[in-house]
């Protein structure tokens, strides 16, 4: 019996906002014998897939998701995206968490390297909400400037549903060295989530600011924007304003329940 819905497997991965060469190798984890992006994928095939996944981890709600890929950076080296999330029991009052169908169990976004960017931990969902990214405050969160703290963060937060604006400084590109300037300048260009330099002679700041205000969003910085008090004054009671830091290896801002791993 012919299924009822079928696509490629390219167009399912396209369908849960997964890059094809992430997918792969995880049906071939749950012995689905698809190596080509342009084999036919059923309805059986989907159904195979999740319960693969709920039984690897024992869990009838949001699971512990690993999704990869290769990037190639301007320097030519390849960059090992890697993350890892989980949801349930400790879910934030605002949304409670939920058993996934087969697509919802699948991480939207690709991530993080391995070796870069690490290993991210969760307790609840984000979905829906905005997040407004200060890329040099946050990439100055460790004792070395880092854009990895940057790109760590943001995918985490699109893992969980959010939605992700980063704005860096027009100064950015002359200050990030090496392999971290690649990883910068890679993510420019690509659509992962939202990923920006102001123009020349502008501020992060005022964009950061003015679509937060605009949006009801909330600001990830540890700046304080006081010389915005008088113009938004949501920013004097600091409500939408969520800090971190880098502590022993970790990139964690605990209002969100995130603990990036940055030694992983």
């Amino acid at each position: 019996m012919t299924d009822a819905i079928t696509r490629t497997v390219r167009e399912f991965a396209a369908e849960i906002k997964m890059p094809v060469g992430a997918l792969l190798p995880m049906l071939i984890d749950a012995n689905i014998a698809h190596c080509n992006p342009d084999d036919v994928f059923t309805e059986q095939d989907s159904t195979q897939l999740l319960a693969f996944l709920r039984l690897k981890y024992q869990v009838n709600k949001p699971v512990l998701l690993k999704q990869s890929e290769s990037i190639t950076a301007s320097d030519g080296g390849k960059i090992q995206i890697v993350v890892r999330r989980k949801g349930g029991a400790g879910a934030p009052a605002h949304k409670a968490a939920e058993a996934p169908s087969a697509e919802q169990a699948l991480p939207a976004e690709q991530a993080p390297s391995k070796s870069e960017v690490p290993d991210v931990a969760f307790a609840g969902t984000l979905s829906g909400r905005e997040f407004f990214v200060d890329g040099m405050n946050v990439a100055h969160w460790s004792k070395t400037l880092s854009v990895t703290n940057v790109i760590a963060l943001a995918l985490a937060l699109v893992s969980q549903g959010g939605k992700v604006v980063v704005i860096f400084d027009a100064s950015a590109s002359g200050k990030f060295k090496g392999r971290d300037n690649a990883l910068y300048q890679q993510y420019l260009k690509e659509d992962s989530f939202e990923f920006f330099e102001v123009p020349g002679k502008m501020r992060a700041d005022d964009f950061l600011l003015l679509r937060a205000n605009n949006t009801g969003g909330f600001i990830v910085s540890n700046d304080q924007f006081r010389d915005y008090g008088e113009k938004y004054p949501w920013v004097s009671d600091q409500s939408r304003l969520i800090k971190g830091m880098v502590i022993a290896g970790h990139l964690a801002i605990p209002s969100l329940d995130i603990d990036i791993d940055l030694n992983a």
